[in-house]
């Protein structure tokens, strides 16, 4: 079963990515960080402008920090969305456009076929919807909006 793990805010959020460790990459208009998928800790943020290192042919950033000897593949606003939305055992992240009150919101669900019901996860409204999708392993899942990242992981 899949567990909320935490919010963070994190205003101008522009790109994720996953760093070969499982760590998430977090790139905004302030700068750029590591986050721990298993706890949800920041390990690393520094101010410096990603965008620069930016390659995008291949939808990339050079690692940094703690993640530095590796290229490291990311999504959202820039970039190809590569996240797999579908798990191998067939556990499916989408979503669904609603209205929450006069506002277009885009509500994100989690479903596995043996399930009745879908898991809501996240809705973007105030926050616009960067990407969302499962880490390589396919034990987290992230949602990114402009303003948090939100992570689940499976119990």
């Amino acid at each position: 079963m899949w567990q909320h793990l935490t919010t963070i805010a994190i205003g101008g959020l522009e790109n994720i990515g996953f760093a070969q460790s499982g760590n998430i990459i977090v790139l905004s208009n302030q700068g750029r960080g590591i986050i721990s998928a298993v706890t949800g800790e920041k390990l690393f943020r520094d101010n410096e402008d990603w965008y620069t290192f930016f390659q995008e042919a291949d939808s990339s950033v050079p690692g940094f920090g703690t993640e530095n000897d590796t290229t490291i593949k990311i999504t959202g606003m820039y970039g190809e969305h590569y996240l797999t939305k579908t798990t191998k055992d067939n556990w499916h992240i989408y979503h669904e456009d609603a209205y929450d009150g006069k506002y277009p919101v885009k509500n994100i669900y989690i479903k596995h076929p043996n399930s009745p019901l879908p898991i809501f996860t996240d809705r973007d409204g105030a926050c616009e919807l960067r990407t969302y999708g499962f880490s390589c392993n396919e034990n987290i899942l992230v949602i990114a909006l402009s303003c948090n990242l939100v992570i689940w992981r499976r119990s």
